[in-house]
């Protein structure tokens, strides 16, 4: 559901990370014309559209709305992009086996890019999948799929944080989002 929504902003530039298209194209009643997406799976196509962005490129400027469908996902790709970049860099170093260094690298070089997609001066959705961690004799905490630490950072850049969620409702099911949080979900928005 959560590609489906983000897809039905107006003139949207979809920055498809993890192939979520075949869901806007199951759903062409709902999506506008106006909506485009581009196929980036690594830190470097996503930059490359942000600069193009921040320099106003004819062929972007119609673009209100940038979303990145998943930055979870674009996460666990930089990683690998570290992983490789440092075995190739030194066949004896493990391109499976992260270690803290290559997490901080590729968790500091996600904050950047929110970052600096947050400063454009168009709108933003960022998509990322859920993560529940279950801390023993504590309630189960429901944060986007980063570090509990970098889940937190991120949520601070942006205005607005939901949780989408299915809940039952009598014998029908219904799709909820959550804007605020409960102590268990991290949601949050400054806009009201």
């Amino acid at each position: 559901g959560k590609t489906v929504f983000a897809g039905q902003a107006p003139n949207n530039l979809v920055i498809d990370v993890e192939d979520g298209l075949i869901s806007l194209n199951n759903h062409p009643d709902l999506i506008p014309d106006s909506v485009a997406s581009v196929k980036h799976k690594s830190f470097a196509g996503l930059e490359m559209i942000i600069d193009r962005l921040n320099k106003n490129a004819p062929q972007l400027s119609h673009f209100e709305t940038l979303t990145v469908d998943s930055v979870s996902e674009l996460h666990k790709r930089g990683l690998g992009e570290v992983l490789d970049r440092n075995h190739f860099a030194n066949a004896a170093n493990n391109r499976y086996a992260a270690e803290t260094e290559q997490h901080t690298e590729n968790s500091e070089h996600i904050r950047r890019l929110v970052s600096s997609m947050r400063d454009l001066d168009r709108n933003l959705i960022l998509l990322a999948h859920a993560r529940t961690i279950e801390p023993k004799g504590m309630p189960p905490k429901t944060f986007p799929d980063f570090s509990e630490k970098l889940a937190n950072t991120l949520a601070g850049i942006v205005d607005v944080v939901a949780y989408m969620y299915f809940r039952k409702n009598g014998d029908s099911v219904e799709r909820v989002m959550r804007f605020h949080s409960n102590g268990t979900v991290v949601a949050k928005s400054r806009v009201g």
